[in-house]
């Protein structure tokens, strides 16, 4: 069984790192491999890695979302459905899925169809789900930041069935219709929220018992987010086979005692399998009350194969259970193996099983210290992998809050929220959830602000994480007792410093994909520079945090050398304060000072300095000017043997001009990027004719509304010889400028990481 599920787990992964759909022939040679394994009597690994890619092929093939014919991103379609999920209002904003079944669009072509959208509508009319509309939809394919660390957000919506993303134009009118009779459990999900919007709690309590009772994490502020994950308690606020698990034993022991005391019953049914049967079916309903999502679906096919174990009185190992429900779990949604969440719920349970043997016949406190370290060292190389923090104290944290969630706080909000609509507002138990709540969060806070080190490997390969991985398994296994001081060696032996492989006289550069935006990181060996930020919006996400960050901490960087803020266009500095919250920066400086949300240095012509043998100039503005806009921006220029990079920002034609006599003496240049994402304000003929570029790159959104960048402009650098790049098609651009001289070559982040759910435009979109 075990070797089966290890096969299953293979297969199953190796097609999920497909980067497009393969061939069919490939699935006909692949499925008649599986016969011959099983006629044969292969290994059961092998038959299982065959049953896994085939499955997982079979399963992408019937489950993809349908796609619209003869899509148009910039014209307006009429679409009549139905809303099938909980909306949630912010910021001005209400956001749903909205469950289409006919598009009509201005040419009058009509089609008809079954198309899930996440859609945004501002200054929404009051909706619910199963309402019926008829909406004047933007409509384009769902799209994800491209970069490393960032969150793959189209990958989310495609595992929901969704690929594309809507607005509601406001020059239109939406039409109400009907109500349907759709979604019956989502219908109560939604009243039960209704009913909780009555009583009167503070906002991140409100937002917690949501989270924990309905699965409803929207109403969660940055901040309140920010606290669960600096304190490595994320995983609290997740209807996962933590909660599940803990409430449906919870329900198991309390039937388990109370059938033991009525004698009658017992002659009937065992008290252990009528608390199994309590157990399943609590654990069931919480599970759908949370709206079922594909975390909760693992949990409780966890939760099934432990009852039908004990409904069967069948005393199976715990390797055998646990290989069972990996097989469920994967059988039931292959995509499942892409979650975080699969992998860090397998891998704690592992990490249960193994501390509880290691520590059989030990104290109950030992046990329950020695679990909690356990877990968070099993799940460390996870976190580094998935780029989730780790706190130095979530151990201790953990071990405190678990059982007071499990135990007391998530079964008094389920029955608080269950009873909400016989109560009155600020009733008692309301009052005693806030009481029991609002403490711990203070607390969780306090303790966020605290100046504590996270753990992390900072820069590192895979060779530190297997070496990591090895020492904890060292360290954690029973049969590694011996060796158990070389896992610590390891442990401590992969946090040794250790710097990104940048020699001296080298730089790289990457240009970010922050959509239309701007934002250029600059690594030298032991110094970074930050080139504008991306946009921040008014529901709080801002490209610095979603982006800029992650990127930043997947190269190991802890510190920010030079921030500049080209000038004061939001796209270009509306993530500073988010920047500059979330990393030490040692300078800011900026084209326009005053427009920036953070204290910032004018920057100005014949500013120059040189890190690690590598040559930084700012050419534009000139000290003095009296500009403003897009032509104050900070114009950088970076020179090593290899060649000279240039950065302008978004300045137009007569800054350009100014700059011809500056940029005589550097060119050609070997990296550009595009004045003003490629617009025609910019790039003129004589700026294009001297530059000399080798590589222009357009930072530009997938499918953006100003139509960057503009044909005429590609047309001119093309003439000139450049190689044009875009970051909506290649995702994070990067360039490696080594000293010895040799001409850098683009790593596109896209290419190298592409998986069959994503959409990629053609260049004539």
């Amino acid at each position: 069984m075990k070797q089966f599920a290890f096969g299953l787990l293979l297969g199953t992964g190796l097609f999920q790192i497909s980067a497009a759909f393969p061939d069919k022939l490939y699935l006909l040679v692949v499925f008649l491999s599986l016969i011959i394994a099983i006629w044969r009597h292969w290994p059961s690994s092998v038959v299982g890695f065959f049953l896994g890619w085939v499955w997982s092929f079979g399963f992408a093939l019937l489950s993809q979302p349908a796609e619209i014919e003869r899509l148009d991103h910039k014209d307006t379609y009429q679409a009549r459905g139905v809303i099938v999920g909980l909306p949630y209002s912010g910021n001005g904003k209400t956001r749903f899925l909205f469950e289409i079944h006919q598009l009509d669009n201005r040419q009058g072509f009509s089609q008809q169809g079954s198309w899930r959208v996440r859609v945004s509508w501002r200054n929404a009319e009051f909706v619910s789900i199963g309402q019926q509309w008829q909406l004047p939809l933007r409509l384009k394919p769902a799209n994800s930041y491209r970069n490393p660390g960032s969150w793959d957000y189209a990958g989310w919506l495609y595992r929901q069935g969704i690929r594309y993303t809507a607005y509601v134009r406001d020059k239109e009118l939406p039409v109400y219709l009907d109500r349907s009779d759709c979604c019956l459990i989502d219908r109560l999900r939604s009243y039960f929220r209704d009913q909780l919007d009555r009583q009167h709690l503070s906002r991140d309590v409100h937002a917690v018992i949501l989270a924990l009772t309905l699965g409803d994490r929207n109403a969660m502020t940055s901040r309140l987010k920010q606290i669960f994950s600096l304190t490595g308690t994320s995983h609290l606020m997740a209807i996962s086979g933590l909660h599940i698990g803990l409430l449906a034993g919870l329900s198991a022991w309390l039937t388990n005692r109370i059938w033991r005391r009525i004698p009658c019953l017992c002659r009937r049914f065992p008290a252990a399998i009528a608390g199994a049967v309590a157990g399943l079916m609590i654990g069931y309903i919480y599970a759908l009350i949370s709206g079922f999502g594909i975390p909760a679906q693992r949990a409780f096919i966890m939760l099934a194969v432990t009852a039908f174990a004990i409904l069967n009185r069948q005393r199976l190992r715990p390797s055998d259970m646990y290989a069972v429900a990996v097989i469920l779990v994967l059988l039931h949604n292959p995509m499942a193996i892409v979650h975080a969440g699969f992998w860090l719920s397998f891998i704690a349970v592992a990490a249960i099983l193994l501390v509880i043997k290691s520590l059989q016949g030990r104290a109950w406190w030992i046990q329950a210290v020695g679990i909690q370290v356990g877990i968070s060292l099993a799940l460390y190389p996870l976190l580094l992998i998935f780029e989730m923090p780790q706190s130095l104290i979530s151990p201790v944290i953990n071990l405190l809050l678990v059982p007071l969630f499990g135990f007391f706080i998530v079964p008094l909000s389920l029955f608080s929220v269950a009873l909400s609509p016989m109560l009155a507002e600020s009733s008692f138990v309301f009052v005693v959830l806030e009481s029991a709540l609002a403490p711990v969060l203070v607390f969780l806070a306090e303790l966020a602000d605290l100046p504590l080190p996270e753990l992390s490997l900072g820069y590192w390969s895979g060779l530190r994480l297997g070496l990591l991985m090895v020492g904890v398994v060292f360290i954690l296994s029973p049969l590694g007792m011996e060796f158990r001081w070389l896992g610590l060696l390891l442990l401590l032996s992969v946090h040794l410093p250790m710097y990104p492989s940048i020699e001296q006289g080298a730089y790289r550069l990457t240009l970010l994909d922050v959509g239309q935006g701007l934002s250029v990181v600059i690594e030298t060996r032991r110094h970074t520079l930050v080139y504008d930020t991306g946009a921040a919006y008014r529901s709080g996400f801002n490209l610095a945090d979603a982006v800029v960050l992650p990127y930043l901490h997947s190269r190991g960087v802890s510190q920010i050398d030079h921030l500049i803020l080209s000038h004061g266009d939001n796209d270009h500095a509306g993530g500073a304060v988010a920047l500059s919250s979330g990393m030490p920066v040692k300078q800011i400086s900026s084209g326009e000072p005053v427009r920036v949300d953070v204290a910032a240095e004018p920057c100005y012509a014949g500013q120059r300095w040189q890190w690690d043998g590598v040559d930084f100039e700012i050419l534009h503005p000139s000290k003095n000017n009296r500009l403003k806009g897009n032509d104050t921006s900070c114009v950088l220029l970076i020179r090593n043997a290899a060649g000279a990079s240039l950065i302008p920002g978004d300045i137009e034609g007569p800054a350009e001009a100014s700059l011809l006599d500056k940029l005589s003496s550097h060119v050609p240049i070997r990296v550009l990027i595009a004045p003003h994402h490629g617009s025609q304000s910019s790039s003129t003929r004589d700026f294009v004719r001297l530059v000399q570029a080798e590589y222009v790159l357009y930072a530009v959104g997938m499918l953006n509304r100003y139509g960057f960048p503009r044909e005429k402009v590609v047309k001119r650098w093309q003439n000139a010889g450049a190689k044009g790049l875009r970051s909506d098609l290649s995702g994070a651009l990067g360039f490696y400028f080594k000293a010895n001289g040799e001409k850098p070559k683009p790593d596109k982040y896209r290419l190298g990481h592409a998986r069959y759910w994503h959409f990629t435009p053609h260049l004539s979109d």
